[in-house]
C-alpha cells in the first residue's frame, strides 16, 4: 500500500460511511498512516466485514447520523471529518427514486455539516458527485459552477442533493473559518462491493452476468456510453490529498480523462473471464449521459500530480475474484 502524507499521523479523524466501498479503503490508508480513526456507519448499506481486518486499530460507531444530536456527539474532540455517507445506488434505482434520494441526502448532509460547525473541527471533506453536472456538460468535464444547468437527468435527485451539499459546505467555510475540501468523484469500484441485486452498479452487474454465462449478454443502453472508472483505493488517495492540500471550498474533480464504452467494458470482462460473448444492447433502458469523464487538471495541480495506481484491467480481475467469493455456488 502506498504511504500517505505525514499530515495524517496522530490526527483525530472521523470517516462517515466508513463501511462503504470507498470508506473502508479510506480507513485502511488512514490507519496505515497513523491516524486516530473513528469509523462511523449505520450499516444500512455498508458492510462491517469491510472493516473487520482493522479491529483494534480503529474505533467503530454504528450510528444513524440523521438522528438529531448523533453527529454532534460523535464529532466532539475530533479534528477532521471525512463525510462520505450518503444513500446511493445504481442507475436502475436512482432513475425512479429522485425525491427519496434528494430528501434523505439533504437531511443527512445538513445534520453532518451542522455538527461540524458545533464541534469546531479543523477540516471537513464534503464528498459531492459528478452527477452535479448537466447532461450537456463538455467532456472531459472541468469544475463547472455548481448551479450550471440541471443535474444529470438519470440521477437528478441525487445530483441535486450533492449540489446542495456543496452550497452548504461553502457556507460552512465562510461562516466558521473551518477548512472545507469538496470533491466530485466519478465511478468507483473495488472487490469489496456489496451486491445490490438489480440495483447494483455497472461493473459488478456485468461481471456477474458474464460469469454466469448470460447469452446473449444484455447491456443497457446503446453500449456506446463512455465512463471513467477509478478504483476505490485511488479514490481514497485523492480524497486525502485534496483534503490536505486544497481545503478552500473549491470543488475538485476526482476522476480522469480516459474512458471506456460499456461494450468495451463488457468485452474486457469477457476476455478476463475467458468467455466468448454475444452482446445485445437494450436502448429502452436508461444509460445516463453519453460520455462522463473528468478534466483532471485541477486534481493533478492541487495534489502534486497524483495519478491512478490500479489500472482497469487489474481491477476487472479483482472483480472476477469478487464474484467467486460472493457467489461461490455459481463460480
Amino acid at each position: 500500500m502506498n504511504p500517505i502524507s505525514p499530515y495524517w499521523k496522530d490526527r483525530k479523524v472521523v470517516v462517515t460511511g466508513a463501511a462503504g466501498l470507498v470508506g473502508s479503503h479510506l480507513c485502511d490508508l488512514l490507519v496505515e498512516g497513523g491516524a486516530d480513526v473513528l469509523a462511523v456507519d449505520d450499516l444500512s448499506k455498508g458492510v462491517f466485514e469491510r472493516l473487520a481486518h482493522l479491529e483494534g486499530r480503529l474505533r467503530f460507531a454504528r450510528a444513524d447520523l440523521c438522528v438529531p444530536g448523533a453527529a454532534e456527539q460523535l464529532f466532539q474532540g475530533q479534528q477532521v471529518i471525512l463525510h462520505l455517507a450518503s444513500r446511493a445506488y445504481g442507475i436502475a434505482y436512482s432513475v425512479g427514486h429522485h425525491e427519496e434520494m434528494l430528501r434523505f441526502n439533504v437531511d443527512l448532509n445538513r445534520k453532518v455539516l451542522a455538527a461540524c460547525a458545533a464541534a469546531r473541527v479543523e477540516r471537513v471533506l464534503a464528498v459531492s458527485s459528478s452527477c452535479v453536472y448537466p447532461d450537456d456538460a463538455p467532456c472531459p468535464t472541468p469544475e463547472l459552477p455548481v448551479n450550471t444547468g440541471e443535474p444529470e437527468k438519470a440521477n437528478r435527485g441525487y445530483g441535486q442533493a450533492k449540489r446542495e451539499l456543496e452550497i452548504e459546505a461553502t457556507r460552512l467555510a465562510r461562516d466558521t473559518g473551518i477548512g472545507v475540501a469538496i470533491v466530485r468523484p466519478c465511478n468507483a469500484y473495488s472487490g469489496r462491493y456489496k451486491w445490490e441485486g438489480e440495483y447494483s452498479h455497472v461493473i459488478p452487474m456485468l461481471v456477474k452476468r458474464v460469469m454466469e454465462g448470460e447469452e446473449p449478454l444484455v447491456v443497457w443502453g446503446t453500449g456506446r456510453q463512455r465512463r471513467n472508472f477509478l478504483h476505490a483505493v485511488d479514490f481514497s488517495r485523492c480524497f486525502l490529498a485534496v483534503t490536505e492540500h486544497h481545503a478552500k471550498a473549491d470543488p475538485v474533480n476526482v476522476g480522469y480523462e480516459e474512458t471506456v464504452t460499456m461494450e468495451e467494458l463488457a468485452r474486457a470482462i469477457g476476455e478476463a473471464a475467458g468467455r466468448k460473448l454475444t452482446i445485445r444492447f437494450d436502448p429502452s433502458k436508461p444509460e445516463g449521459r453519453l460520455v462522463k469523464s473528468a478534466d483532471s487538471t485541477k486534481l493533478r495541480r492541487v495534489t502534486g500530480g497524483i495519478t491512478p495506481t490500479i489500472p482497469l484491467g487489474e481491477g476487472i480481475r479483482e472483480m472476477i475474484e469478487w464474484y467467486s467469493r460472493t457467489f461461490p455456488a455459481q463460480a
